[in-house]
């Protein structure tokens, strides 16, 4: 019994016979073609499923357009809230500091150097309580500034208007 392989032999014959199978020419432009007919029927039926769920009525797009603006105008007012606090806490720190520095002049100039080195640890500590909440509060006014930016450049209200007059509303 004979163990030969054929297929190189196999190989050559069907290269001879077919040779635009083998062929890599146009082999980029049937891919571009093959990926937008692929493309067209997904958005097809990706519009069929949404039809049948009821996703793409107007009244799915108003009240998608309302929830992205309620939502815009709630992380605007949450934003606007934390950067309040933020601004307080800069400020009680700062209280903190200014009674620190008062009672360790004070204990400095009573000549207690006892409680001076109390104060001035406390002091200290009241320091970096005041420049964490102040890298706190700059990182807040940039959110902050951040959603009332998107608030202010939200594209919808003028859909929103018109579907409004569309459902009587």
């Amino acid at each position: 019994m004979s163990e030969h392989n054929y297929f190189g032999l196999a190989a050559n014959t069907n290269i001879k016979n077919n040779p635009d199978l083998f062929s890599l020419e146009g082999l980029d432009a049937k891919i571009a073609a093959t990926t937008k007919a692929a493309a067209e029927q997904f958005e097809k039926d990706k519009l069929a499923r949404e039809t049948a769920k009821g996703t793409n009525t107007p009244r799915a797009e108003y009240n998608r357009l309302r929830g992205k603006l309620y939502g815009l105008q709630q992380t605007a007012k949450d934003t606007e809230i934390r950067l309040n606090d933020a601004v307080a806490n800069v400020h009680h720190f700062e209280v903190i500091v200014a009674d620190l520095l008062k009672r360790k002049k004070n204990a400095s100039a009573a000549n207690l150097l006892g409680e001076e080195r109390v104060w001035e640890h406390q002091l200290i500590a009241a320091e970096h309580d005041l420049l964490t909440s102040r890298e706190a509060l700059v990182r807040w006014q940039k959110v902050n500034a951040s959603a009332a930016r998107e608030l202010r450049n939200f594209d919808g209200h003028v859909r929103i208007a018109e579907l409004k007059k569309e459902f009587g509303l």
